[in-house]
């Protein structure tokens, strides 16, 4: 791809940006953005589907970017965006890259891409090379800055001459009705749609990011013998740390999965505390058995009582994070969805994932650079899942549904998303029977949102959402806000 090629792209996907993002939501407008930037990527880097780093980006970016047409949640459209940004950063790396190095490489190029498209321009312009088209912007921007200076001495000058001021008055008076009538929000979308095709065109491989990809994935072990003491203690300590960890899981076992009961309270310190506590203790963990491997010594790695004994405690490890993850469930029996909840349970997922990893590392002899590349494969991995579906209406429809048994937090409901409306308009007399039920579990009277209030409060709400319905754009459009608008128009037609 020709500089001036590239150079007429960038200032292309400039334009593009602002059109399609000016005074709209995010909706199709994103997807067509996204297309666009898919084909250049296409034509700068040839076939980049093969690796198959590059295929679980492309797959991932293509799937959230359905998730933000069809569901529209904000997990979706960010997420979507971290996909597009790794997704150039890998191609910009090379075939050798991983997900590893395309999140380190993010960074870099999201400073420097927009200095090397500016230093490019620069080159271009005093190339005696440049084609017409480019000569013709050039000519344009400078004709365009000129007529801002032209304007700026203008106004110096009427300023200063009462006859220069009634000479040019009319002149100067249509120059400021043009002002007025300028929208000023042009202007950031116009600077972040510039950073952006900066980023795609211009992004470019880094020397010691293709070094951290091309660390051995094996360890090579040496001939260094640790001492008699050294293994033992080791050992001993591996032993206790078991133990101890056994105490723990055994009254789990009996007060969380076998014999819970719920006293009527709002379990903060069962979850909040607990939750984050036991989730630490596992990171502590993982360091220390990457500590205790981290020697290249053959009596260490392949010592069979060490080993077995770091596998006892990543198992036990195992047990603990599901043991959190019952604690969480109990949470949510009682006191319903919420993203945090909700959040935990890929926590979790993901340090269950690691865990195996790390089994795998011991039992493999892999290097610390293969954790780390493996685990940030199964983090974007686990991140783009999540992503998919649409959360904030199955919390709407659970919570609603589950009142009997579970706490129904109604100045929470009231801020989801427009495309929950239709799942939350209810009748006074359903949000009665949940008023009356939440009474009698948790004798919450007066501290939080009524039934009645939040019926009101849906009602203003659901007038505003028609309205930016009938407002909104093409480019703004998704399937979610679309599908809600439709069946409460339908409801209300009963």
């Amino acid at each position: 791809m020709t500089k001036t090629r590239t150079l007429l792209l960038w200032l292309f996907l400039t334009v593009v940006f602002t059109l399609l993002f000016y005074r709209q939501f995010v909706g199709l407008n994103l997807l067509v953005y996204e297309l666009i930037v898919l084909f250049i990527l296409r034509q700068k880097f040839g076939y980049f589907f093969r690796p198959v780093y590059a295929k679980v980006l492309v797959f991932s970016l293509l799937a959230t970017l359905s998730a933000v047409v069809l569901v529209n949640s904000i997990l979706a459209i960010v997420v979507n965006l971290v996909f597009l940004l790794l997704l150039v950063a890998y191609l910009s790396q090379g075939q050798e890259a991983n997900m590893f190095g395309a999140a380190l490489a993010v960074a870099r190029n999201g400073i420097m891409a927009p200095f090397s498209g500016i230093k490019a321009i620069g080159n271009e312009m005093y190339s005696n090379k440049t084609g017409k088209g480019l000569q013709l912007i050039y000519f344009l921007i400078v004709l365009i800055v000129g007529v801002l200076v032209l304007l700026l001495f203008a106004l110096i000058y009427s300023s200063a001459s009462p006859w220069f001021e009634s000479f040019s008055g009319s002149f100067i008076q249509l120059i400021s009705d043009w002002l007025e009538l300028y929208d000023p929000e042009w202007i950031p979308l116009t600077v972040l749609g510039f950073l952006l095709g900066a980023y795609v065109l211009f992004s470019s491989q880094e020397s010691w990011i293709t070094q951290i990809n091309e660390s051995p994935e094996n360890i090579t072990f040496t001939n260094r013998q640790p001492g008699g003491a050294i293994l033992n203690g080791v050992k001993l300590v591996l032993l206790l740390l078991n133990v101890l960890l056994a105490v723990v899981n055994w009254l789990d076992l009996k007060n969380v999965w076998l014999f819970f009961e719920w006293n009527g309270g709002f379990l903060k310190q069962f979850v909040h505390e607990g939750t984050f506590l036991l989730l630490f203790s596992v990171a502590l963990a993982s360091l220390v058995l990457l500590v205790i491997y981290s020697e290249n010594s053959r009596s260490l790695q392949r010592n069979r009582s060490i080993k077995y004994l770091a596998t006892a405690w990543i198992i036990q490890n195992a047990f603990l994070v599901l043991s959190v993850g019952m604690r969480n469930y109990w949470y949510m029996s009682y006191f319903a969805l919420a993203y945090k909840r909700i959040a935990v349970v890929f926590v979790l997922i993901l340090i269950l994932v690691g865990l195996v990893l790390l089994y795998q590392k011991i039992h493999k002899a892999r290097s610390v650079f293969w954790l780390i590349r493996q685990s940030s494969l199964a983090f974007f991995v686990v991140l783009a899942l999540a992503a998919l579906p649409d959360w904030d209406s199955l919390i709407a429809r659970y919570n609603l549904k589950n009142y009997e048994h579970s706490f129904v937090h109604f100045d929470f409901l009231i801020d989801l998303p427009d495309r929950t409306l239709d799942d939350m308009d209810i009748s006074r007399d359903e949000l009665e029977k949940i008023d009356a039920a939440q009474k009698r579990l948790f004798f919450l009277e007066g501290e939080y949102m009524q039934g009645n209030e939040f019926y009101e409060q849906l009602q203003k709400r659901k007038e505003k959402f028609h309205r930016r319905q009938e407002n909104k754009s093409i480019l703004s459009w998704n399937l979610a806000d679309h599908m809600a608008a439709q069946r409460l128009q339908a409801d209300a037609s009963k």
